[in-house]
């Protein structure tokens, strides 16, 4: 798996028909919110930004992150806005997976970890999304694998731009930005 580029490890994993298992979870059936939504969202992300934070990206498991997660695409908002960086932790983490993402060009154990990384960001993304396509949310045959990979990547590109070159982005900003392009991914 050294030489392997993203496109190669995202085709031998999604299209191929393989999934990880470890990661990839049934997903809970899809209710309609009731109560204060913005209220829900905000302590959603608070709390999937606080599990990211204490235990690492690498440790918190989907099952983790979707038991914190409002339905709907209010979840995908809250997984998407939840690792951005709009507060100084979370700059901070995207500043320490910069380094690591710098490195890892030329160590190849440092990409793979990277890869797996992804992977688990494709996954994420993908389970959050399966259930909108399943309730109509989004087109039925909408692929899952691609906007997934796509969600991944607006995602660390965001977040790399707004540590790089607007430090001073604010978390609205950055929210309302993120939920703008994530509503035209997912619905054209």
């Amino acid at each position: 798996m050294d030489k392997r580029d993203d496109d190669t490890y995202f085709h031998d994993h999604y299209e191929n028909g393989r999934e990880s298992s470890d990661v990839l979870v049934a997903a809970p059936p899809v209710s309609r919110p009731r109560g204060d939504h913005r209220e829900r969202r905000e302590a959603i992300a608070a709390a999937a930004a606080q599990l990211i934070a204490t235990r690492g990206l690498e440790q918190v498991t989907l099952r983790s992150v979707a038991a914190e997660g409002p339905p709907g695409m209010e979840r995908l908002h809250a997984v998407v806005t939840a690792v951005l960086p709009v507060d100084r932790d979370r700059r901070t983490l995207w500043r320490l997976l910069m380094a690591f993402l710098g490195n890892a060009v030329a160590t190849p154990a440092l990409r793979r970890v990277q890869e797996r990384r992804m992977g688990r960001w494709y996954d994420l993304y993908r389970y959050t999304l399966a259930p909108l396509r399943d309730v109509g949310a989004i087109p039925g045959d909408a692929d899952i694998a691609r906007m997934g990979k796509a969600l991944a990547l607006f995602v660390e590109g965001m977040s790399i731009h707004v540590v790089m070159t607007s430090p001073t982005a604010s978390a609205a900003w950055q929210e309302a930005f993120a939920r703008e392009q994530v509503r035209r991914l997912v619905t054209g």
